[in-house]
């Protein structure tokens, strides 16, 4: 195609000056298509320059977004402190009532272990006499 220091239509003119009609359009269309290709590389890397950019001027208002999440999160977190102070205090204060109630006494295990006999013994030596 000739010297790489010399442009496209340069080439392409001392082609067409010289007669070599037939290679013309392939040589041509593959210039072309090599250009082509070029400025679609070109233009993706300036897309993606453009979305980095676009990232850098919206960060601003996500980092209010971040910022708006981290006071309600200290919010939470101090809820949840004063949750478990609370807790706390109503624990202890359970503990000294339990502690100053007087204990109950407690049932006596005969009654409990033993069946309860429905007929007092009285009852039982007349029903025995009258047999």
């Amino acid at each position: 195609m000739g010297d790489r220091n010399t442009s496209q239509p340069s080439a392409a003119g001392a082609l067409l000056s010289s007669g070599q009609d037939a290679e013309i359009n392939p040589r041509m269309m593959v210039s072309r298509n090599h250009e082509v290709l070029q400025k679609i590389w070109e233009i993706e890397n300036s897309l993606r320059e453009l979305c980095e950019r676009r990232e850098i001027e919206k960060s601003p208002g996500e980092l209010g977004k971040i910022s708006k999440i981290e006071k309600s999160l200290a919010a939470l977190w101090a809820q949840q402190i004063q949750l478990v102070d609370l807790t706390k205090s109503m624990s202890e204060q359970l503990r000294s009532l339990q502690r100053s109630q007087p204990e109950m006494a407690a049932i006596p295990n005969s009654t409990v272990d033993k069946a309860v006999n429905p007929y007092p013994r009285s009852v039982n030596g007349l029903v025995d006499s009258m047999n």
